[in-house]
């Protein structure tokens, strides 16, 4: 495991982002959500070249390089938080080999189509405007060969309605709900963050320049599943679940009240390529 010294000053993020990120909560996060962890694996198992490089983008602890290299991948971990750089380097040394980067998503410190597959798992929902956005998928389709596959997870827009809805909140914040499903910024306290609707997602993405992009709905079709860890403990129930939920992520329903979202597209071939 190695870290390249970055050429520019550490990067620049949102102070409220950088101080909630900073207390730790990034380490815990993906075990609080086991189903979202095994779905997007299974989703980047299926999709995924079956070798290559591939650069985790906002990768913070190291959860999804770790496995990536576990699976035999060549995996750059790029970070804009020290302690999440510091706890993935931790997970490296303990035997998953992946390069450690300190850097975000706007501007990677890497050569055009070098990777054969991107990771935004973070990213897209922290940051909050559009330009910002547009450049960190403009940089993952820049570092990508032709052919190359981009996996950016995304959070869906009626999330705060469907939390206010289970929370019993419909006294005195409804307004409150409603502006958020209207200007896509959800307050997750101490923070805001980006949700976003399929179609808007898939927009986003095609008009830099990705193909073939499609947009799957990781949690939809689990809302009314109460015993989620039990079922991911047999391996035959984790099996049974999530092939049924992969029998439906790209189903419009789903994907619309999903909480999470995964796009999968492509950088395209031009004629000058070999």
């Amino acid at each position: 495991m190695t870290e390249r010294t970055p050429s520019v000053d550490p990067p620049e993020i949102d102070p409220a982002l950088a101080g909630f990120y900073a207390t730790g909560v990034e380490d815990t996060r993906l075990l609080q959500a086991p189903l979202e962890l095994e779905r997007n694996k299974a989703i980047l198992a299926e999709r995924l070249p079956p070798s290559g490089r591939i650069i985790d983008v906002g990768g913070g602890t190291g959860t999804y390089s770790a496995w990536l290299a576990e699976s035999g991948y060549q995996v750059d971990l790029v970070e804009p938080i020290p302690l999440h750089l510091e706890q993935a380097r931790q997970v490296a040394s303990q035997g998953a080999h992946f390069h450690t980067h300190l850097g975000e998503a706007r501007n990677l410190d890497f050569p055009d189509g070098i990777a054969d597959a991107v990771l935004l798992m973070g990213p897209l929902y922290c940051l909050l405007e559009s330009d910002e956005r547009y450049q960190a998928l403009r940089e993952a389709l820049r570092v990508l060969r032709p052919g190359g596959v981009l996996a950016a997870a995304a959070l869906g827009r009626l999330m705060p309605f469907l939390r206010f809805v289970a929370q019993n909140r419909a006294s005195g914040a409804v307004d409150a709900v409603m502006s958020e499903i209207e200007t896509g910024r959800m307050w997750s306290n101490p923070v805001t963050l980006y949700t976003h609707r399929p179609e808007q997602l898939r927009t986003e993405i095609s008009s830099v320049g990705f193909s073939e992009v499609v947009v799957l709905g990781i949690t939809g079709s689990y809302l009314r599943v109460t015993d989620v860890p039990e079922r991911l403990a047999d391996p035959e129930s984790k099996k049974a679940l999530l092939d049924a939920m992969s029998r439906v992520e790209s189903d419009p329903g789903i994907v619309g009240i999903s909480g999470k979202l995964m796009a999968i597209a492509r950088r395209p071939f031009s004629p000058n390529d070999p």
